[in-house]
């Protein structure tokens, strides 16, 4: 993953760029906290594994998810909104996919319901996977 190509391309707004970079997200559902549940291991990488009710690979332009996001993980459950994140935040969130720790984002309600995704956080999280141009 080139970090510093797509930092660029998200600060500078590039759309061109932007147009051939694809985010692999995991979509991964909980279910409400008040039923039973029987959780599944899914192997996201090789060697690596996460469990889940329900869980699915979206590969995304960056674009669509740029205009989708509400908030990134810059470290562990910090989250910083996308109208405040500098440069250094975003670098951080990059740098975090590169290394495979899967942040975090939070989508936006229009992207939630296009996805048929549950309207409250609590019931399912999207982890960022990888970064790439296609």
């Amino acid at each position: 993953m080139d970090v510093e190509k797509i930092l660029s391309a998200i600060l500078s707004k590039d759309n061109e760029l932007l147009s051939k970079i694809r985010f692999l997200l995991w979509v991964n559902f909980w279910g409400p906290k008040t039923s039973m549940r029987e959780l599944i291991l899914y192997e996201i990488y090789p060697g690596d594994s996460i469990m889940a009710l329900l869980g699915f690979k979206l590969e995304i332009s960056a674009i669509e998810l740029l205009s989708s996001l509400v908030a990134i993980e810059t470290s562990k459950d910090y989250f910083v909104s996308i109208k405040s994140a500098s440069k250094e935040h975003w670098e951080s969130f990059l740098r975090l996919v590169a290394k495979r720790e899967k942040p975090r984002v939070i989508v936006d309600k229009a992207f939630r319901e296009n996805l048929g995704l549950p309207s409250e956080l609590i019931n399912f999280e999207i982890l960022v996977l990888d970064a790439f141009l296609s």
